[in-house]
């Protein structure tokens, strides 16, 4: 035999329980309006992100030919960088191969006149050791903060310029870069450098984590690379750069 006070305790709580659910299908619309920008926010910072970690290390590296000769056309360095085929993208299991170069080129070429290899680590970390032939830049001076106090955006052309020119950079370096931070700073460079039209910037595939595992060279001389006066000479590059709006 039922209990009336039993049932009316269950009635009681399955009220309460329709009561609760309905409150949340009403709510549901407005945590989806108050979260929207937040999600846009972090789907650009994604987008970004695997953009500039698009030819992390890994293998499958292109190495370019350094010479101590003749030194490339921009024409060339155009080619070199050029994007790959399909199959050599699924052979390597990079979009961009050839934006990598292995340790082994670094430690054949990182001293020769057209290639200018650049340390991103931390500058005490750089004193205390780094690739023969390798030069320090601080990477937080490729960025800037802007009006709206947004930091992290990118530094002007003629900023990052004046930046790689006390390293020596040429229209023609073959640029290679590396870091500690599996090649994340390192991205960010390449990507700021191919923004401006530099031909040529590669990362040093498996950064210096792989440098240092293989025991290769290390030495604290610091290389002297003459100032050069660089300047961008190509429009940016629009079409490495997604907006707010876009993503």
């Amino acid at each position: 035999m039922e209990n009336p006070a039993v049932q009316g305790q269950l009635g009681r709580i399955a009220r309460a329980t329709r009561s609760r659910g309905s409150s949340r299908l009403e709510r549901r619309p407005m945590m989806l309006t108050t979260t929207r920008s937040p999600i846009r926010r972090r789907a650009l910072l994604a987008v970004m992100a695997a953009a500039l970690i698009a030819a992390a290390c890994g293998g499958g590296a292109t190495e370019p030919k350094a010479t101590t000769t003749a030194q490339p056309t921009a024409a060339a360095a155009t080619a070199a960088a050029a994007v790959p085929t399909a199959a050599a993208a699924a052979k390597t299991g990079y979009a961009f191969p050839e934006k990598l170069v292995t340790t082994a080129w670094v430690a054949e070429n990182a001293t020769k006149p057209n290639v200018l290899v650049i340390d991103l680590r931390k500058k005490e970390d750089y004193d205390a050791g780094h690739i023969p032939g390798a030069a320090w830049i601080n990477s937080a001076d490729l960025s800037v903060t802007d009006k709206n106090g947004v930091k992290g955006q990118i530094a002007p052309a003629e900023k990052v310029a004046s930046v790689i020119s006390v390293v020596g950079a040429k229209p023609d370096s073959t640029i290679v870069l590396y870091d500690a931070a599996n090649n994340l700073t390192a991205s960010r460079v390449l990507w700021t450098l191919e923004v401006y039209g530099h031909k040529d910037v590669r990362l040093l595939n498996g950064t210096w984590t792989s440098w240092q595992a293989e025991a290769k060279p290390v030495t604290k001389d610091v290389p002297k690379n003459a100032a050069t006066q660089y300047a961008f000479t190509a429009a940016v590059n629009e079409g490495i750069i997604a907006n707010f709006d876009e993503v």
